[in-house]
């Protein structure tokens, strides 16, 4: 392809028609011209001319000299094109602002939506999607993916952790490239996968979204990922993730109840490990839950001590028994629980180390 032919798909890009790209290219090379030699320079037909120099105008990459017969002449183009760019941005974003406004006022028929299943194409497509989902966040992010991809993603990982959400990453170690930990560190827990040969790419949001994609070590344009906000799959997927690929790991960065002091969960068994690590160093553990009530269904919020924590991988079965601020006893138990008093959707950890102050005095 020759710079002429790139130059004109570039001003094409920037909303500039084929007349008015030969317009303004020939005005470049010629300098003043009047609409007559306008026309014979640049082959523009003559019905043509005039409403192309005054959309030229319109634009800002067109001077017009006052007189007869008038004259034209191509603006300055560092000058010209980069108002041009800015007005195009601004209108741009203007657009996304109104629509998404307006999107809000559609009726979303939500029952239909979380029914499907969402195939995505795609190296830089899979890594897209990954960001937005992890982007929308409130809670808690669970992570088993490759070393190699994390430099695309540990911005989008970081801004999440910033916000407050609990993150666990798993990571399946490649030869190629050495795994940085320093730049990791605001990870909450951080565990290298001791699976052999390819394993599964898992991203989960909160009880919100979830994506997988298999055989994707390397960048491929041809690989396929699924993005899903079933609950039944990612339910699945989270019990999988949890009880049985993150019991494949071996931990190599955890900070939740050490620089990490307060952090809010969807899945049980991470803040019963949180709750056991601060208690393990003597600190003081306050939980808030979030739930439905077992025997009526009806939406509850409590708060207290935990007293007791109980996890059997093998049986499924995580619970926290409570003492909440006025003497109940109250056990909480995850997803789908149906024997303990609440089925906990957000659990909140906060530790408070009594070491610090006195270190302080």
């Amino acid at each position: 392809m020759s710079y002429k032919d790139e130059l004109k798909i570039r001003l094409r890009r920037l909303g500039l028609s084929n007349y008015e790209i030969k317009a303004y290219l020939t005005l470049l090379k010629y300098g003043s011209l009047t609409s007559t030699e306008l026309v014979k320079k640049s082959g523009i037909p003559q019905p043509r001319i005039y409403d192309t120099i005054h959309r030229l105008e319109e634009k800002g990459l067109v001077l017009v000299a006052e007189g007869y017969p008038r004259k034209y002449r191509a603006e300055d183009p560092k000058t010209a094109l980069k108002r041009l760019c800015d007005r195009i941005k601004r209108r741009v974003e203007e657009d996304y602002r109104v629509a998404v406004k307006l999107i809000e006022n559609i009726e979303m028929e939500k029952e239909k939506v979380t029914e499907d299943i969402w195939r995505i194409v795609g190296h830089r497509k899979i890594i897209e999607k990954i960001k937005s989902i992890i982007g929308m966040a409130k809670y808690e992010v669970l992570v088993s993916i490759y070393n190699t991809h994390l430099p695309e993603l540990t911005e989008t990982l970081k801004r999440c952790s910033e916000r407050g959400t609990s993150i666990c990453l798993i990571i399946y170690r490649t030869y190629e490239g050495k795994l940085d930990r320093k730049k990791l560190a605001f990870i909450d827990e951080i565990r290298e996968s001791t699976i052999k040969g390819l394993g599964p790419v898992i991203i989960i949001v909160d009880r919100a979204h979830a994506l997988f994609v298999t055989n994707w070590k390397e960048p491929r344009e041809d690989v396929v990922g699924f993005y899903t906000n079933n609950s039944l799959l990612m339910k699945l997927l989270t019990d999988y993730y949890l009880s049985k690929l993150r019991r494949l790991t071996v931990l190599k960065h955890y900070i939740l109840g050490t620089r990490i002091l307060s952090r809010s969960f969807v899945n049980l068994i991470r803040a019963i490990e949180m709750i056991d690590n601060a208690k393990s160093r003597n600190a003081k553990v306050r939980v808030k839950v979030i739930g439905k009530s077992i025997k009526n269904g009806k939406r509850v919020e409590v708060e207290g001590v935990p007293e007791e924590t109980f996890t059997d991988f093998m049986a499924g079965i995580t619970r926290i028994t409570i003492r909440t601020d006025d003497g109940k006893l109250l056990s909480i138990g995850g997803w789908g629980a149906i024997f303990e008093d609440i089925e906990a959707e957000v659990v909140k950890v906060t530790v408070e180390i009594p070491s610090i102050s006195s270190h302080n005095s």
